[in-house]
């Protein structure tokens, strides 16, 4: 007997536990301490953990995580799809598929404009989601940082849960202007995950904070801001302390006074996709991106695309299949570099796109 797609029920967390550690073979607590803000008891919204079971026992999962993503003054709300898993041993039976068919119609019951994954892109594609934004990664060296010469001292110290820490942390964040909306409860959640380090600094220039995960040699850095000074005599700080001989940084692909330093005295840096995103409600995206669209219409095709032929647009209506209209829209490169358009067209979709966003690695699903 099938039960389901439906949401689950309180009464069955220790089951969907047990379910999400057996498809993703990973340990108990694995979810709890790794995406607190998702998966501790207390937070999990059940109205949106969507469920199958078959004879009683829970096979198939599929979470909808609300995402409220700060840019610049706008919020633009999002559907993130989280820990998609099927039991080992009911895989093939087609549960997925009806499972995220029936998550797709309640994201749009919710009045999410988009959705969020990290997946696979043969597997989620066929659904409409495509991999687009962007993600800058630039790599620190010591040797980048000691030619920096820096003279100003600074303050640093390990964040341990300390308020007044907190407090200058969230402060920090706050200002970046491509962001994932938190409160204060879930920044405790998310700099106390284990498995990373948060410090922070202080110097005559302000305030920089930065939190590292990673191997020996090399740290990655999942989070930071504040003053470009400080950062770096943290970041120097930082190294020395971890032994480490490089920081990649991980960050949005924006300019910030603390990007543009990064980008001038880095070893090397790379743009990568962010996330595969679909769009829900393409009105309601452009609304809530703050897109003037200069009178053209745009509008999605529920035919295929064909990827052996140059996608050409011109007048005023742009008509394309879903994953096309995801590339247009957010990709990290001006419209003209992936469709061939008419000059005039040009001019007004490179001024309008793409449009940015960034989903830093603490709040991903």
């Amino acid at each position: 007997m099938i039960d389901g797609p439906r949401p689950a029920m309180e009464e069955e967390y220790d089951d969907l536990m047990r379910l999400l550690e057996r498809s993703y073979k990973k340990t108990r607590e694995f979810f709890q301490d790794n995406y607190p803000q998702v998966w501790k008891r207390e937070n999990v919204d059940f109205k949106n953990r969507f469920i199958i079971k078959k004879d009683g026992k829970m096979v198939s999962h599929v979470g909808l995580i609300p995402l409220n993503l700060i840019v610049d003054e706008k919020t633009i709300k999002a559907g993130g799809i989280g820990d998609v898993g099927t039991d080992p041993d009911f895989r093939g039976s087609g549960f997925m598929n009806e499972l995220l068919k029936y998550t797709i119609m309640k994201t749009k019951e919710s009045g999410f404009p988009i959705s969020v994954l990290w997946g696979d892109r043969q597997r989620y594609g066929i659904y409409g989601w495509e991999w687009t934004g962007a993600k800058l990664t630039t790599l620190l060296t010591k040797r980048n940082l000691q030619k920096l010469n820096l003279k100003q001292k600074v303050d640093v110290k390990k964040y341990a849960g300390d308020i007044a820490d907190l407090q200058k942390i969230m402060e920090i964040h706050e200002a970046e202007p491509l962001r994932v909306e938190r409160n204060e409860k879930t920044y405790k959640l998310l700099l106390g995950k284990p498995g990373q380090e948060v410090w922070l600094g202080k110097g005559k220039d302000g305030l920089a904070y930065l939190v590292i995960s990673g191997g020996e040699k090399e740290k990655f850095v999942i989070e930071r801001g504040g003053s470009p000074l400080t950062f770096f005599a943290l970041a120097s700080d930082v190294l020395e302390k971890a032994h480490a001989e490089n920081l990649r940084i991980v960050q949005g692909n924006n300019l910030t006074p603390l990007t543009d330093l990064l980008l001038k005295v880095c070893h090397s840096w790379t743009v990568e996709p962010l996330t595969m995103l679909k769009i829900m409600d393409l009105d309601s995206t452009l609304k809530q991106f703050g897109v003037d669209t200069c009178g053209i219409k745009f509008k999605m095709t529920e035919e295929p695309e064909d990827k052996f032929k140059p996608t050409k647009l011109s007048g005023n209506e742009i008509a394309l299949p879903e994953q096309a209209m995801v590339r247009l829209l957010f990709d990290p490169v001006k419209p003209s570099r992936n469709f061939s358009i008419e000059p005039e067209l040009t001019k007004i979709l490179d001024s309008l796109f793409p449009l940015n966003f960034y989903v830093w690695q603490l709040d991903s699903v």
